[in-house]
């Protein structure tokens, strides 16, 4: 059997290509779920209607 190297990350691959994997591993667990904060407590956030934004 041969010994397999470890893959290395390529240049085309930074620190936002690894964040954009684990927020589709997030959706991919929840869904489309909603967080729902009354708007006392939401002071001077923005809503994000739109996951594939960030």
């Amino acid at each position: 059997m041969d010994d397999i190297p470890p893959l290395r990350a390529s240049r085309g691959q930074g620190s936002l290509d690894i964040l954009k994997r684990s927020l589709d591993l997030a959706h991919d667990r929840l869904g489309d779920f909603e967080f729902i904060v009354p708007s006392a407590l939401a002071g001077y956030l923005d809503a994000i209607t739109d996951l594939e934004r960030l």
